[in-house]
């Protein structure tokens, strides 16, 4: 199997990095990478491990500003990405956005999300729905980030 492609507008930021440095020399840039920790069982909190997702028909779904990167993430992750729903960024999900959902049932075995999303979906009835949530870990690249922070709050 191969390795999933990034989509177009996540590959390298050259051009991008460049307009910045153009204007602010000598602002330093800092580079991070979302790493996938953990997969959380909805309806029991229950954590299983990233292998769990491989080999499964997944729905993904995301109401967050890249949510093609959420679905690379998981094809990364080895799942078989059924179908994939992006709602706008900071989306406010309603009883009818969940039944649009059901409607794939019976094609995938995990319906996955992220964990601003979960949150959104607390007040809807969701018992039907094997929901997963991928919880998601942001590292910055460059140590020189870390410093910078560390020494301007012992200022």
């Amino acid at each position: 199997m191969s390795s999933p492609r990034l989509p177009p507008r996540l590959q390298p930021l050259d051009e991008l990095e460049g307009v910045l440095r153009s204007h602010a020399p000598a602002t330093p840039l800092y580079h991070s990478r979302y790493r996938p920790r953990v997969l959380v069982e909805g309806a029991s909190g229950k954590a299983m491990p990233l292998q769990f997702i491989k080999k499964k028909k997944v729905l993904a779904f995301a109401g967050i500003v890249d949510p093609e990167y959420f679905v690379y993430l998981l094809k990364k992750l080895g799942a078989d990405i059924v179908h994939s729903i992006h709602f706008p960024d900071h989306y406010r999900y309603t009883p009818k956005d969940v039944m649009m959902m059901r409607e794939h049932r019976e094609r995938v075995d995990l319906f996955v999300t992220t964990e601003k999303d979960y949150v959104k979906l607390q007040k809807i009835p969701l018992d039907d729905l094997p929901l997963f949530i991928l919880t998601i870990e942001q590292k910055i690249t460059e140590k020189a980030f870390y410093q910078s922070v560390f020494s301007s709050l012992s200022s």
